[in-house]
């Protein structure tokens, strides 16, 4: 099935690099999940950074049940959402579409399916575009520290 993103998701990967772009693009021709990219899923400030640091680890964020979502506070560590040398953010995260509840999941099962098409997808796009060759999608499912399920970012650049 086609799945097209909705005008919101295309609004948060307003200044994603274009590798990125293209995959998610051209991913969702034959996607086996209808996914979105969730606020703050794109390009990210140093301010947004810091607030999704922030998350499980202050006493507010903390009262609201809240669990620590990264390890990068995007001031003294930046995070690949941020914008790079090359000009992009380097990152995007996914929230998978569950049409039988009209809401976002971060099912691990449904978003691994994802990740192995996202992946498969980008080697496609590699090799229809000489100015992409060089790059590597990179899934934080993989990670072995920190498990980071709906986060992609390129890897070699």
């Amino acid at each position: 099935m086609k799945y097209n993103l909705s005008n919101r998701s295309k609004t948060r990967l307003e200044g994603v690099h274009p590798f990125l772009i293209a995959v998610i693009n051209e991913g969702l021709k034959d996607s086996p999940e209808d996914f979105g990219i969730p606020m703050y899923g794109g390009l990210r400030t140093s301010a947004d950074q810091k607030k999704l640091y922030d998350k499980g680890r202050t006493l507010e964020s903390l009262e609201k049940g809240e669990k620590v979502v990264t390890y990068t506070d995007g001031i003294i560590r930046e995070s690949n959402h941020q914008m790079k040398d090359s000009g992009y953010g380097e990152a995007f995260d996914v929230y998978i579409y569950d049409h039988a509840t009209g809401r976002a999941s971060w099912n691990v099962e449904r978003l691994t399916t994802l990740a192995i098409h996202l992946i498969k997808t980008s080697e496609i796009v590699k090799d229809s575009n000489s100015e992409f060759k060089d790059m590597i999608l990179s899934w934080g499912g993989n990670w072995n520290k920190f498990k980071d399920y709906p986060h992609f970012q390129i890897e070699n650049i």
